[in-house]
């Protein structure tokens, strides 16, 4: 049962949704701007599904929007594996049942689409190799993209999505495939999805520790916190986040230089190309 406490600090008819992009880095002005306006636009698709109580479709839509644009290292523009082929990994989480849907190494059209089908249609969590084939330009790309929502009683999902690493051995999976390291949704606590190096998501389970943290704290400070763990514990951190807190604040920070994210709920909407110091809303 969700704790009395944040049910009485949650803002009345507040809902909530998150967009990142994640780069590593600067890019050429115009393609950054290209992205960051197919951000607002996956943004309009997302926020009218959660206003009609549906926040996992739409962290899965505008996810799907995004891989469709051919712009992202997602869906149609994934970059290749060592041996010339795109394998991506998604995932979705629904953080009312706690139901996850997961692929990973596939080469198909919408990814994120095929995780939602994982968790609705078969009684598993992650299903990896090869389904279907992907027809599609792939571009010069380093970005993970990932969306998290809430409704204003804060049913909270979380989806993330991407074509890995460029130059990956066949068959790597990432933490966008991984509930609790890439992505995580649990009702009462939180929700985040993250983007950054996969192997460190994967060693020290950072998604789940941040939800965990937000029991107590809010949302930035729960990246935060465990963004210092990873570097505690490996030495080093190339890492970004979005999260929504049990009070239903909204955070984002991350490490490199630029992560463009787009924000909106029921009372403002940003859109920027980085966020230098992490912001909460």
């Amino acid at each position: 049962m969700e704790p009395e406490t944040n049910k009485a600090l949650r803002p009345s008819g507040v809902i909530s949704l998150w967009l990142l992009l994640f780069t590593g880095g600067t890019g050429r002005a115009t393609e950054d701007l290209g992205k960051l306006s197919a951000l607002d636009k996956a943004l309009d698709i997302g926020i009218n599904l959660v206003r009609a109580g549906e926040p996992v479709n739409a962290v899965v839509e505008a996810l799907a929007y995004m891989e469709e644009t051919g712009l992202f290292n997602a869906g149609k523009g994934s970059v290749l594996n060592r041996d010339g082929q795109a394998e991506m990994d998604a995932g979705v989480m629904d953080g009312k049942t706690m139901k996850i849907g997961a692929v990973g190494a596939v080469a198909c059209r919408s990814p994120i689409r095929a995780a939602l089908n994982v968790m609705l249609n078969t009684p598993h969590v992650l299903i990896v190799g090869k389904s279907g084939t992907l027809v599609s330009q792939c571009l010069d790309s380093n970005d993970t993209i990932g969306a998290v929502a809430s409704t204003h009683d804060g049913w909270f999902a979380a989806a993330t999505s991407t074509g890995g690493i460029r130059g990956k051995l066949p068959g790597r999976v990432g933490d966008a495939a991984v509930a609790g390291a890439g992505f995580y949704a649990m009702n009462g606590s939180g929700t985040i999805a993250l983007t950054g190096i996969g192997e460190q998501n994967l060693a020290v389970l950072t998604a789940f520790r941040a939800v965990n943290i937000m029991r107590e704290s809010n949302a930035l400070e729960a990246l935060k916190k465990s963004f210092l763990y990873v570097k505690n514990a490996l030495g080093g951190v190339n890492q970004g986040g979005i999260a929504i807190d049990s009070r239903l604040g909204i955070g984002i920070f991350h490490t490199e230089p630029q992560m463009p994210a787009c924000a909106i709920n029921s009372t403002r909407k940003v859109c920027k190309m980085n966020f230098d110091l992490g912001v909460l809303l």
